[in-house]
C-alpha cells in the first residue's frame, strides 16, 4: 500500500487553518461582513470589512480575474476599506473572494455583481482620503444613485426606536433599473415608491440568502396606487429563499414595494441587495440545455410573458464558463443568469402530442449520449422516452430540473423492453434524481420522469442527461464539519513547512491516484504525492524557503490515475458552504476550482520526527521522538498531534513540550487487527495557548509540520505461551513464559504479566537477550475474585536504538482462579474439571 519511495508522498504536510479552539490575534483574517455585498460592473468602488485580525491584511484575493483589489485601507484591527474595480464585461454573479493578510487567508465570501448602479438605501457615510465621514439620510440617498465610493460606516446600526414597521418612512426610487442595498433590522419593513406609466412592467428581483452572508429568508409585496397588494412573492423555483415579483401596472400611478423578513426577523448583518427595474423577470428555460456550438432555440417562461429567442451556444470550454444565459434584451436583461447546461449530447424532445405519456410504438428511440427534454406541463404527467442501447456498458441518467429552476421534485425510472423495472431514483445529492445502471443485453429501454407529488404546470421543465459512465478523479480538502470553512486554504510561514490534507473523491474507478500541485509561490515546494486506493486522503507537505516573499497564489492541483487501457485526470474543486443551518440544510454554496496558499511571516519554532528505526508490532507500541527547534528565545510550550495515523493504530490526542524544552515522545500502540504495512507518518505542532506565559497573540494559531518519515508495522520479533495459570485464592504460583525468538533482540526486556484481576499481583521481571523462557511468581489474595479472567498477556519492554518498544505475548490467556479447596489436579498438576474431580474422587473412594 504505502511501500513506495518517500518522493512519491509528499514531504511536508499542509497547515490546516486555525483550529476553532486556537484563533488567536495571530491567526488568519476573519470576515463578519462585508458592506456593500452588492458592486456595479464596470465601476471601481469601495467595500467596507468588518472581523477580526485585519490589521495586517494587505490585498483582496479574488477568484475571478474581472474583479480585483487596487488598494487597501486597515482602518483598524476589525475594520478596513478596501478599492475594488470591477471589468465592464464582469460575469453577473455571486463572485468568491479572501482577504489576505501577513497570517494567510481569511474565510471565503461572495460579492454580488449587478448590471444596475447601486443605491444604498440605508444611512451612508462617504469616506474621504482623509478619512472624515459624512452621514446623510435615506431619503437623500434615494435622491439619486449612491456613488459606490460611498460606504456606511454603521452598516446594520439603525436606530430601531425611531424607525418601526407601522411607520418607516418609503424610499423614491427615482431611477429604474438599479440595485438598492439595505439591511433588515427586526421588525423592521423597508418601504420604496416608484411612479409607472400603465402598461409598464415592474419587476423586483431580491439577493439575499443567495448573497452568502446570512439566512435572511425575505418577502416582497406591491400595492397599487389604491394601496391594494397586486403582487407578492416570498420563496421562488429559481431564486430558492430569494423572492422576485414581475407585473404590468394596470393604472397609472405611484406603486409602492415593501420588504420584510418573513418572521419580521433581521439584525445587523442581515444585508440585501433589491434589483428593481422593468427587466423581464428571471424564468426557466425550455430546453434547459444545449449541444455545444450549436443554434439554439430557448424558450423563456415565467409569470407574466413567454417569449422565444435563438441562441447561439459557445463552441469551447473556456467559453462555455463565461457563458450567461438571460431572458430580455440586452440593455434590459435581468440580473440574475438563467441555469442552462452546455453539453456535447444533442436534444431530444418529448412528443408535441402527448403521445410520449406512455409506453408505446410511437416513441421515436435515440441513442446515445443524448439529452432528453420535456415539461410536465400538468399535474399527473410521466414522460416516457425511448432509448436503443448497442453495448452493455454502464450508464448515467442524471435529470436536472431543481438545478435549473424548475419546481420539479423528480423521480427518474429505467424500465426494459417488457416495462420492467431496472432502476429508480428519486433524490441525489438535490432533489434532482440520478440513476447508474449497466444493461444486461443490448436492445430497447425506456426511460420516464415524473415529479415525486405528480405536480405540473408550464414552468415544470427538465433536462435527462443519458451517457455512458467514465471514471472522473477530483482533489479536494477534506473538512471536519460541511458547514464549516476550517483546513480549506492553506499557510505557510517562511522558512517552514505545513501539512495539506489532500483528499481525492473517485467515481467509477479504484485506483492509486498520483497528484501534484502546480502555480505555487514562488519559493515554495511540493513534492508530487501519491494516494493509495485504499485511502481518500493523504498528508503533502509544502515549505517555503527562508528567502521566500511574503506573496500568495490561488494554486492547481492535477491528478491522475490508470483506468483500463486509458487514464483519468482530474483537477482541484472545493464546495465551499456559505448559509447553512445544518448539514443536510444548505441554502447557499460556492464551488472554486483553485486552493488558496500563501507565504506568511516566520513563526520562532519548527518540529522534525525522529525518523522510527524499529518496527511497530501488532499488539505492541513504539515511541517516536518529536524534536522541536526553537528560535528567537521562543521558551513557550509546545502542543504537538499526529493528524495521520494507520487503520488499528492510536495514541494521545496530543503531547505538550513543556516550556524550554525541545523534545517529547509520543507513544504508538497497535491492535491486533493492524495489518502489516508502510505508513507514512507527520506531527503538526502549534503553541500551547492554554499553559503559555508569555503574550504569544503573534503565533497564536500557526500551525507548522514535520517532515514525512516512514513507519513501518510488522510482526513482533519475539513470541511466547504462557504455561497453565490455574491457581486458588491465597495462593502463590509460579508461571512460566516459553519465549521463540523470530529475529535477534540484542537487549534486555523488562517482563510483566497484564489484564490481571483485583488483588493479583506480580512482580516483574528481567529477560536476558538469549533467554528462551521468563519466570514469574503470581501472588493471589485470600479474597481475590473467582473466576475466568482471558485478558491475561506478558509484555516485553525495552529500548531499542533509542526508541522505547514493547511486544505483546501470550495475548488473550485465560487466568482460573477457584476457592479456596475447590482445584483439583491430576498425578500431572493438570487441573481437573469439576466432572473429572468428582470421578476421581469416586474412584478413590472404592
Amino acid at each position: 500500500m504505502f511501500d513506495k519511495p518517500i518522493r512519491l508522498i509528499a514531504q511536508v504536510c499542509c497547515l490546516c487553518i486555525a483550529a476553532p479552539f486556537s484563533l488567536g490575534l495571530g491567526a488568519e483574517p476573519s470576515i463578519e461582513s462585508v458592506w456593500p455585498p452588492v458592486a456595479q460592473r464596470g465601476t471601481t468602488f469601495q467595500l467596507k470589512i468588518t472581523g477580526g485580525r485585519l490589521k495586517n491584511c494587505r490585498d483582496l484575493v479574488f477568484y475571478s480575474s474581472e474583479l480585483s483589489c487596487q488598494k487597501i485601507d486597515v482602518i483598524s484591527e476589525n475594520e478596513l476599506l478596501a478599492t475594488v474595480a470591477a471589468a465592464p464585461e464582469c460575469r453577473l454573479a455571486n463572485e468568491p473572494f479572501r482577504v489576505l493578510s501577513d497570517h494567510g487567508f481569511s474565510e471565503l465570501r461572495t460579492l454580488r455583481v449587478s448590471p444596475f448602479p447601486v443605491i444604498l438605501s440605508a444611512a451612508v457615510a462617504e469616506v474621504s482620503a482623509s478619512g472624515s465621514t459624512r452621514r446623510g439620510s435615506r431619503s437623500e440617498m434615494a435622491d439619486g444613485v449612491a456613488s459606490m465610493n460611498q460606504v456606511d460606516s454603521t452598516a446594520g446600526t439603525r436606530q430601531r426606536g425611531s424607525e418601526k414597521s407601522s411607520d418607516s418612512p418609503a424610499v423614491e426610487i427615482t431611477q429604474l433599473n438599479s440595485t438598492l442595498c439595505g439591511v433588515l433590522s427586526p421588525g423592521v419593513i423597508d418601504r420604496y415608491t416608484v411612479r409607472l406609466e400603465a402598461g409598464q412592467r415592474l419587476t423586483a428581483e431580491m439577493d439575499a440568502v443567495r448573497l452568502g452572508g446570512e439566512l435572511l429568508d425575505t418577502v416582497i409585496f406591491i400595492k397599487d396606487p389604491d394601496g391594494k397588494v397586486v403582487a407578492s412573492a416570498d420563496d421562488d423555483p429559481l431564486l430558492r429563499q430569494d423572492p422576485v415579483v414581475s407585473l404590468r401596472a394596470t393604472t397609472a400611478g405611484v406603486y409602492e414595494l415593501s420588504v420584510h423578513e418573513t418572521n419580521y426577523g433581521g439584525g445587523e448583518k442581515s444585508f440585501y441587495a433589491l434589483h428593481v427595474g422593468d427587466f423581464p423577470a428571471p424564468s426557466v428555460a425550455y430546453p434547459a440545455g444545449g449541444q455545444l456550438g450549436t443554434q439554439c432555440p430557448v424558450r423563456f417562461v415565467n409569470s407574466v410573458t413567454t417569449e422565444t429567442r435563438s441562441v447561439l451556444l459557445p463552441t469551447d470550454i473556456e467559453t462555455v464558463r463565461r457563458f450567461q444565459l438571460f431572458n430580455g434584451e440586452s440593455d434590459r436583461g435581468s440580473p440574475t443568469a438563467i441555469p442552462f447546461r452546455i453539453s456535447d449530447f444533442p436534444n431530444a424532445f418529448e412528443a408535441s402530442d402527448s403521445s410520449n405519456d406512455s409506453v408505446n410504438e410511437q416513441l421515436v428511440p435515440a441513442t446515445l449520449p443524448i439529452a432528453l427534454n420535456g415539461i410536465l406541463e400538468r399535474a399527473g404527467d410521466v414522460d416516457y422516452f425511448a432509448i436503443d442501447l448497442t453495448e452493455t456498458e454502464p450508464l448515467r441518467i442524471e435529470l436536472f430540473a431543481a438545478r435549473v429552476g424548475s419546481p420539479i421534485d423528480g423521480i427518474v425510472t429505467v424500465l426494459d423492453s417488457q416495462q420492467q423495472i431496472l432502476a429508480s431514483n428519486d433524490d441525489w445529492d438535490t432533489h434532482d434524481s440520478r440513476v447508474e445502471f449497466t444493461p444486461l443485453k443490448a436492445g430497447r429501454y425506456y426511460v420516464s420522469v415524473r415529479d415525486k407529488l405528480l405536480a405540473g404546470g408550464p414552468s415544470h421543465v427538465y433536462r435527462a442527461e443519458v451517457t455512458r459512465i467514465t471514471p472522473t478523479l477530483t482533489a479536494f480538502l477534506p473538512r471536519p464539519d460541511r458547514t464549516s470553512q476550517l483546513h480549506q486554504t492553506i499557510a505557510i510561514p517562511k522558512g517552514n513547512r505545513v501539512l495539506a490534507k489532500i483528499g481525492i473523491r473517485r467515481e467509477f474507478i479504484d485506483c492509486d491516484v498520483e497528484g501534484e500541485l502546480t502555480g505555487l509561490p514562488v519559493g515554495v515546494h511540493a513534492s508530487p504525492f501519491s494516494i493509495p486506493r485504499d485511502c481518500f486522503w493523504i498528508p503533502t507537505i509544502l515549505e517555503a524557503g527562508n528567502q521566500a516573499d511574503l506573496s500568495a497564489v490561488l494554486a492547481d492541483i492535477k491528478v491522475v490515475g490508470p483506468s483500463g487501457e486509458g487514464v483519468a485526470t482530474g483537477g482541484f474543486a472545493q464546495t465551499v458552504d456559505l448559509v447553512a443551518e445544518s448539514a443536510d440544510q444548505l441554502f447557499t454554496s460556492t464551488t472554486v476550482d483553485r486552493l488558496p496558499i500563501a507565504v506568511t511571516e516566520a513563526v520562532p519554532f519548527r518540529i522534525d520526527l525522529v525518523p522510527p528505526t524499529v518496527e511497530l508490532a501488532r499488539n505492541g507500541t513504539l515511541g517516536i521522538r518529536v524534536q522541536i527547534s526553537r528560535e528567537n528565545s521562543f521558551n513557550e510550550a509546545v502542543r504537538v498531534e499526529l493528524p495521520f495515523l494507520p487503520p488499528w493504530i492510536s495514541c494521545e490526542p496530543f503531547v505538550v513540550i513543556p516550556a524550554k524544552e525541545t523534545t517529547a515522545v509520543y507513544e504508538l500502540k497497535a491492535a491486533d487487527r493492524a495489518l502489516p504495512r508502510t505508513w507514512p507518518l507527520v506531527a503538526t505542532a502549534r503553541v500551547d495557548t492554554v499553559s503559555a506565559q508569555a503574550d504569544t497573540t503573534s503565533i497564536d494559531g500557526r500551525e507548522v509540520a514535520s517532515q514525512v518519515v516512514m513507519l513501518i508495522i510488522g510482526p513482533a520479533p519475539i513470541d511466547g505461551k504462557l504455561d497453565a495459570l490455574d491457581c486458588e485464592q491465597g495462593e502463590t504460583l509460579s508461571v512460566v513464559c516459553q519465549l521463540a525468538r523470530k529475529s535477534p533482540i540484542r537487549t534486555s526486556m523488562l517482563a510483566e504479566l497484564e489484564g490481571l484481576p483485583n488483588r493479583v499481583v506480580c512482580q516483574s521481571a528481567t529477560v536476558d537477550p538469549d533467554a528462551n523462557q521468563v519466570h514469574f511468581k503470581l501472588v493471589v489474595a485470600e479474597d481475590a475474585p473467582v473466576g475466568e479472567f482471558d485478558q491475561v498477556q506478558c509484555r516485553l519492554t525495552s529500548t531499542i536504538e533509542d526508541q522505547r518498544v514493547s511486544f505483546v505475548l501470550a495475548a488473550n490467556s485465560r487466568l482460573t482462579i477457584a476457592s479456596k479447596g475447590k482445584l483439583f489436579r491430576d498425578s500431572s498438576g493438570r487441573v481437573l474439571s469439576p466432572l473429572e474431580a468428582l470421578k476421581q474422587t469416586q474412584n478413590s473412594n472404592r
